[in-house]
């Protein structure tokens, strides 16, 4: 009796193996159905659906586009999904990668089953997924699922695509080739959020903009200062204040992208007034904001390329220019701020750069420019800096001008501690709005 026990228990166990090995089958192959069944569920509203299920369509999306094309409901849930606030969202995230991405790669076929209206062209429905292509629904994607799906490529790759996109199939393909940069602008938003990000992430995007293949587009669509916009962006944002790896990274593309930057200042500068330039100013006010920070980040090194590449003097440049009295006005700036932060930078060099200061003293054009008092009223603080580097350099300005300059910062005066920290801390909190 106990011998036959025995046996039933071996054959329990050798029946529950075998079970075992059966259900390890059933999972090999269960992903596919998973994918379907997630696939089928979201084109209904309100779908309920697992992060695991998201995740498998996200996969089959991907390597097998013709079984799984992408619909209008598929996109409206995922989107939903990943705004939601359930663990669920990083899944989703996964998922609308392929939504935002797969249709400017995969075959014109992929897009049949996605119902907008009737008459719906191909550029409509890609324009349609464009405009509702947003960073926040993907920010919830990890680090390796970034990687996992190539998103930062992708980016690059449809920006490429819709910069070169043909404009013959009517207003929709012209309103989708001007697209091209918001996949420049998600970019910038993944550094943002990841500055960890910041090197190779700018790699890719900088190497996109000077691509020979792109460059003649990028200047027809008039953004040769998009680059520097979006490391501007990057560079004073609030995020990357404790990111010292990745100042270090915008730094070092300054240093190599010097060269080109001094030469697009010149161009600027030396191109022809016009009634309206409100664009050329806004490079020029790039260009300064820009320097301005890697100058306050690298005193020393950056200063000395800015003499040395001829930023400094087209900055000289552009300051007397811009201010030369007009038939319309007696010496009133076409705009303040781009003269602003070129005078600021000019000024921290003069301050970290003897040489550069002794130098803009044999400068004819900016003698007669600050012997008027446009300096000192219009640009009070630069003013100040300009008279410390004299004195520090022991040129023409008494240290009383200095002081009777600094005086005029504070032109506030307080009769107690309390109303002193009063009118000093306001105008922080107000520019900190």
């Amino acid at each position: 009796m106990g011998e036959e026990e025995m046996m039933s228990r071996a054959e329990f166990v050798k029946a529950l193996a075998l079970a075992l090995a059966a259900n390890d089958e059933q999972d090999a192959v269960a992903p596919e159905a998973v994918a379907r069944a997630a696939y089928e569920s979201l084109q209904f509203d309100f779908p309920q659906i697992s992060p695991s299920q998201l995740k498998a369509l996200a996969t089959h999306m991907r390597d097998d586009t013709a079984t799984f094309p992408l619909t209008y409901m598929l996109l409206r849930n995922a989107l939903e999904l990943a705004q939601s606030s359930d663990g669920g969202s990083s899944a989703a995230a996964a998922l609308l990668v392929q939504c935002f991405f797969l249709p400017f790669h995969a075959s014109m076929d992929y897009l049949t089953h996605f119902h907008l209206q009737d008459d719906s062209s191909i550029y409509d429905k890609l324009l349609f997924i464009s405009y509702h292509t947003t960073y926040a629904p993907l920010s919830s994607l990890s680090l390796d699922d970034w990687n996992h799906f190539q998103c930062t490529d992708l980016c690059c790759s449809i920006a490429s695509t819709l910069l070169h996109y043909p404009t013959v199939g009517g207003p929709s393909a012209v309103l989708l080739q001007m697209e091209w940069l918001r996949y420049m602008y998600l970019l910038r938003d993944r550094i943002l959020q990841y500055p960890v990000t910041c090197a190779s992430i700018l790699h890719k995007m900088l190497h996109f903009f000077h691509s020979p293949a792109n460059l003649e587009a990028i200047e027809a669509s008039r953004a040769s200062a998009a680059p520097l916009r979006l490391l501007l962006d990057i560079a004073s944002s609030k995020e990357l204040k404790q990111a010292s790896m990745a100042k270090s990274s915008i730094l070092s593309l300054l240093r190599t992208m010097m060269p080109m930057m001094a030469k697009q200042l010149m161009l600027l500068v030396e191109s022809p007034a016009k009634a309206s330039d409100d664009a050329r100013h806004d490079d020029v006010l790039i260009h300064a904001q820009l320097l301005e920070w890697a100058v306050l980040e690298d005193p020393p090194g950056i200063a000395a390329l800015l003499e040395d590449s001829g930023v400094l003097r087209s900055m000289l440049r552009f300051i007397t220019m811009t201010s030369r009295p007009t038939k319309a006005t007696t010496t009133e700036l076409l705009s303040i701020a781009p003269v602003k932060h070129s005078l600021r930078i000019v000024v921290l060099c003069m301050l970290f750069r003897p040489t550069f200061a002794e130098f803009i003293e044999r400068v004819p054009s900016m003698n007669q420019w600050t012997a008027t008092d446009t300096l000192a009223t219009k640009y009070a603080a630069e003013h100040t800096l300009w008279l410390l580097s004299k004195s520090l350099g022991q040129s023409t300005p008494s240290p009383h001008s200095l002081w009777k300059a600094l005086a005029s910062l504070f032109p506030v005066q307080c009769d107690h501690v309390l109303a002193a920290t009063t009118r000093v801390s306001l105008p922080m909190r107000l520019n900190a709005r």
